[in-house]
């Protein structure tokens, strides 16, 4: 019973202090995704200089991985996505006012660091309150946290552009970020023992005290692991966010609308979002590669097809099968983390492990803009989907290297 208890306590805690305020924020994010490399466009951007635009969220987060790592360590979890909050609202405001494609990548780019802030300290906060057991399902929540943003968002964005036009846009993902920040304020850290309210979000207070370790030496010290299943991740991030850039691209050069583009994204996301639970169980109950493996061949596919789609329902056809290959790897990139970082330094492990994914985040519109600049944006797109064949076999080789739950069923 006490185990139960404690199970349910953290539970609780999950959901007001974490699934909570992670919903919203990614509500915010999830409105403006798609509609980034559009807004560039319609501040006379080419669709290259447009892409560029879309990859400065993910350049953005690379940048701000370490600093992140840092501020969670010294300030604790919640403080750190309190800062991420009040950070987002600026840079929102800035991109409601860019009058041209440099500031809004500015702002954007702004947005990108300060949501690193924010995501990594949810997750170092979840992998330290969960059993072991259940760290796949806590981390694919969090995940499913993410594709539910990226699905309200979008309704959300498609029904305020209809209204007000594309720039109402920002004053949508303003108000959702203000809701953020007032779920962290009213839901404070309280001392298990004591009853006290705490004000740094237990940065002190850890089962293992984080040590504030320098990055150059944990990344001399598991260079074997960033070199091979990070990288491993870096492609699993690039062909993700291929798909965010690629769909919105290719649905507008196909003449759909903006709010119709917007409204395609949402609907893949609700496939994208029906799969984070069982993809959880998955995890747990057979192995990483089990979930991971089918979600790479499955938006691969799904990729490859795209530029062979013309008309408003192939399109959103062709983004529902890819949506539910994202869905199947929910929170594989955090659950495989959670393998392999070492609990004394977790925080700053963490920001060097997601350097690498929030590379791949970049590196795919980067792609997207470096290939249409010789070929065509579907000759790209169809080219860009054999990243999703390497994850898979980089994945057989390297994930059962570093994690023992890689494969549990031995076959």
């Amino acid at each position: 019973m006490r185990t139960l208890g404690a199970g349910l306590k953290n539970l609780n805690t999950l959901i007001v202090k974490i699934f909570l305020p992670a919903a919203l924020y990614e509500i915010a994010i999830g409105a403006i995704t798609p509609m980034i490399a559009i807004a560039a466009l319609n501040l006379q951007a080419s669709v290259a200089v447009a892409s560029v635009v879309a990859a400065l969220l993910g350049v953005g987060q690379i940048v701000g991985d370490i600093p992140a790592g840092k501020l969670a360590t010294a300030h604790g979890d919640r403080l750190a996505m309190i800062y991420g909050s009040l950070g987002s609202f600026v840079c929102l405001v800035l991109c409601f006012f860019a009058p041209n494609y440099f500031i809004l990548g500015l702002g954007i780019f702004f947005i990108g660091g300060i949501n690193a802030i924010f995501m990594l300290a949810r997750q170092g906060y979840v992998i330290e309150i969960t059993p072991e057991k259940y760290t796949s399902r806590a981390l694919s929540t969090l995940g499913g946290m993410t594709r539910i943003g990226l699905l309200a968002g979008p309704f959300l964005g498609s029904a305020t552009i209809s209204v007000w036009g594309l720039n109402s846009i920002y004053i949508l993902s303003i108000i959702i970020v203000v809701l953020t920040l007032i779920t962290l304020l009213a839901f404070t850290d309280v001392d298990s023992k004591t009853g006290k309210k705490f004000a740094k979000s237990g940065a002190k207070k850890r089962k293992v005290e984080q040590k504030n370790i320098s990055s150059r030496w944990i990344f001399q010290t598991h260079r074997n692991i960033f070199f091979t299943l990070g990288l491993t991740i870096l492609i699993i991030g690039a062909i993700r966010a291929i798909r965010q850039v690629g769909i919105p691209l290719w649905s507008q050069s196909q003449g759909i609308s903006e709010s119709d583009v917007s409204l395609i994204f949402g609907i893949s996301s609700l496939f994208d979002c029906l799969l984070f639970y069982p993809s959880a169980l998955i995890m747990d109950h057979f192995g990483r590669l089990w979930s991971s493996v089918p979600s790479m061949l499955i938006m691969a596919a799904g990729l490859a097809w795209l530029p062979f789609t013309h008309s408003f329902a192939s399109i959103c056809i062709c983004s529902i099968v890819i949506g539910i290959g994202n869905g199947l790897g929910t929170g594989i990139i955090m659950t495989l983390a959670a393998d392999v970082a070492p609990p004394e330094y977790r925080a700053n492990f963490l920001g060097l492990w997601r350097i690498f994914s929030d590379s791949g985040n970049a590196i795919g519109p980067l792609l997207v803009s470096v290939g249409t600049t010789a070929l065509t944006l579907g000759t790209t797109i169809f080219i860009s989907s054999f990243l999703g064949v390497a994850a898979v076999i980089m994945l057989f080789i390297f994930a059962p290297k570093y994690s023992k739950k890689a494969n549990l069923v031995h076959i």
